[in-house]
């Protein structure tokens, strides 16, 4: 438990860091993928916000699916995040690394089990027309406590609405 205190404290601090007041900036992403676990493909779909310019905090909410037929129990992630991207000039792109903390859940049939979790990853926002984009991004999960797979991945794309 002392863990999970200081991995909060220190998630806190980040925020706080990120959350210096500068002209405020912030996106919204919907979107749908693939995490990978044990060799199998499932599908997950969830929502983004984040709130800065350059170096961002994000929130995200993401959830995969139970398999039954494969017995992989059903993923969701709720997880807290610092974003550092590419400036945004005038180009269309914007690279990103992401590292964040936060919980996971996972259930099987009626069981479930909650514990502490880590990710980080890389992506790329690309602007379409006005605030819409597109958004690729690729992360690693470290889940504590006893998963059924300690290290799942997750590719998605999603739409991008900047405000």
């Amino acid at each position: 438990m002392q863990h999970t205190a200081y991995y909060a404290r220190l998630c806190l601090a980040l925020a706080m860091l990120v959350l210096v007041p500068c002209s405020a900036s912030a996106d919204l992403t919907g979107f749908f993928g693939k995490t990978r676990a044990a060799g199998s493909n499932r599908t997950v779909k969830g929502a983004a916000v984040s709130v800065g310019r350059t170096a961002k905090f994000e929130f995200e909410y993401a959830t995969t699916q139970e398999d039954l037929r494969k017995e992989q129990p059903q993923l969701t992630t709720y997880m807290l995040s610092s974003l550092l991207q590419s400036p945004n000039t005038s180009s269309r792109m914007q690279l990103y690394g992401v590292t964040g903390a936060g919980r996971y859940r996972e259930t099987r049939g009626t069981a479930s089990q909650s514990n502490f979790g880590f990710t980080f990853g890389t992506g790329v926002k690309m602007r379409v027309a006005g605030p819409l984009g597109l958004r690729i991004d690729y992360r690693i999960f470290t889940l504590r406590g006893t998963p059924s797979f300690k290290k799942p991945q997750r590719l998605y794309a999603g739409l991008n609405f900047t405000f």
